[in-house]
């Protein structure tokens, strides 16, 4: 007769370990990538913010003429208004020397929607060291160098947009620009 005692295979309870261990490992690493995914959402989102105001920017520094404006544009600029929508912002043209969105004359290039599951959460306007939250905020950028305007004010001021996962709060990026038109990611 055969002694069991001696076999070879694995008992139960030594797959019931392994079984484990691998869906721990596999637990941990999906949830991981859930997280990742979110993260690079956002951070792409930030950067897809970041270059239509560098868009704008250098759209008024090339002097680029828009045939939807009758008398030429005087500059190009980006609209965040919460009040409207969390989830995009639009980009314009600037058909007047108001230099802030007037919808009677500046039109409306392009519409920017945010990634799903991402949205602006606040937008604060700094005006000489003092911030204040806003629902609503302009940047328009005036040639020749270009001059940038945040809500009609060339000098002491800084915007504030920060985009925000709309699952996980503590996952946020914040998108700075500055009268100099110096735009930082953080």
């Amino acid at each position: 007769m055969a002694d069991i005692s001696n076999s070879k295979g694995f008992i139960l309870v030594e797959l019931l370990v392994v079984i484990a261990i691998i869906s721990i490992l596999t637990f941990t690493l999906l949830f991981d990538f859930n997280t990742g995914e979110k993260s690079l959402a956002l951070q792409r989102n930030a950067y897809k913010i970041a270059q239509d105001i560098r868009w704008a920017q250098e759209s008024t520094m090339s002097a680029k003429e828009s045939a939807l404006c009758i008398a030429g544009a005087t500059g190009y600029g980006i609209i965040f208004d919460m009040a409207v929508t969390t989830t995009q912002y639009r980009l314009f043209v600037n058909c007047d020397t108001a230099y802030y969105w007037n919808p009677g004359s500046d039109k409306i290039l392009k519409t920017v929607d945010l990634d799903p599951g991402i949205e602006i959460s606040e937008i604060i306007r700094t005006t000489s060291g003092v911030p204040e939250t806003k629902t609503a905020i302009t940047i328009v950028f005036v040639p020749p160098d270009p001059i940038t305007y945040i809500d009609t004010n060339d000098t002491g001021r800084e915007a504030k947009i920060i985009i925000v996962d709309q699952e996980d709060a503590s996952l946020t990026r914040d998108i700075i620009i500055n009268n100099v038109g110096r735009i930082e990611i953080k």
